[in-house]
This record gives C-alpha cells, sequence and structure tokens, in this order.
C-alpha cells in the first residue's frame, strides 16, 4: 500500500511514459509516484477544492484537475506551478479526458 493522502483518492491517471501516476484526492491535493520505486516524488498543495478528475497532457509535462465547484485548473509538474486557472465554467466539471473537458448541466 502507498501512504501519501490525507483523505480518499477519487482520480489516477498513468503516464503515457508509464513511469508515473498521478492521483487527486478529497484533500485538494495532487501527487505525482513514481511506479517503479513506488514513492511520492512530487505533492501539488495549492489546490483550492477537492479533486475529483485528472487527465495527463500527451506530453506527460501537465497535469489537468477538475472538480464539482466549476474549476479546471492546469499544472505543470516538470517546474510545479499553476500555468492556467479556468474558473468561469458554467456547471460542474463531470471528467476529463484527453485534455478535454466534460461539463454537463444536472437539472
Amino acid at each position: 500500500m502507498i501512504v501519501g493522502h490525507n483523505s480518499a483518492v477519487t482520480s489516477v491517471a498513468i503516464s503515457n511514459s508509464e513511469t508515473f501516476i498521478v492521483s487527486g484526492s478529497l484533500d485538494k491535493t495532487i501527487c505525482k509516484w513514481d511506479i517503479i520505486s513506488r514513492t511520492q516524488v512530487l505533492v501539488l498543495k495549492d489546490c483550492i477544492s477537492e479533486i475529483w478528475y485528472l487527465s495527463l497532457s500527451n506530453n506527460d509535462k501537465y497535469v489537468v484537475s477538475g472538480s464539482n465547484d466549476c474549476a479546471v485548473h492546469i499544472w505543470d509538474l516538470d517546474n510545479p506551478h499553476l500555468v492556467s486557472d479556468l474558473s468561469d465554467i458554467e456547471y460542474a466539471i463531470e471528467g476529463i479526458m484527453n485534455e478535454q473537458v466534460y461539463s454537463f448541466f444536472n437539472d
């Protein structure tokens, strides 16, 4: 078992290179894990909301996170920082896949 988050893990994505995974949690963090050593190599703690969805860019340089507070963030994993904040989405985020954000109106 790998320990690192302080709350439930809600999303996991494996890198295209298959060398690391990222995980998002209700503790408002994103962790990067080395697959071979099974160790945590990075923690992004600047997330404002609980992380519900994650997707990695095709080049494994960026992770896109989404939450149900209508916020999407793009994070640089090589030089850890927030690259973009897309917080003006009208509806709750329901998924992120292949750098595409899915948002649906819940009636």
